[in-house]
């Protein structure tokens, strides 16, 4: 193997192993002079594990919110639904009820999606 400037020169080989990470040469020493990794201000991509820490935040948010709702209505409530008739405290009776609004509304969204889904997978296949 032969290097220089003639014809059949090679170029020289790159010794230096490169990080998996920032593709650095290994042997580089680091910007801000430590043994840390150098830091940079660009955006930050989204993950999995930021967005399960804002739901927990925000579940967190709501369970309170929902501490204090209960505590604040202790009163007892005369419930009478078709041939069922019962007393709950007022906050039961309203969580009760915007559970039962959620599951409609859950119930419409999934049987939407799978309509979609069909929808599309009878577009996709040939006929």
């Amino acid at each position: 193997m032969t290097t220089g400037d003639g014809p059949g020169a090679t170029a020289p080989r790159e010794t230096t192993r490169r990080s998996p990470v920032d593709e650095r040469p290994v042997d580089e020493p680091v910007a801000n002079g430590g043994g840390e990794p150098e830091r940079t201000t660009g955006p930050v991509d989204h993950t999995r594990i930021s967005a399960s820490w804002t739901a927990l935040v925000a579940a967190v948010v709501v369970f309170i919110v929902l501490v204090v709702f209960i505590a604040q209505n202790t009163q007892r409530s005369t419930v009478n639904f078709l041939v069922f008739h019962g007393h709950a405290p007022t906050a039961v009776i309203l969580l009760i009820a915007a559970i039962a609004g959620a599951v409609v509304v859950t119930i419409a969204g999934v049987a939407r999606i799978v309509q979609l889904r069909r929808m599309a997978g009878h577009a996709g296949s040939p006929t």
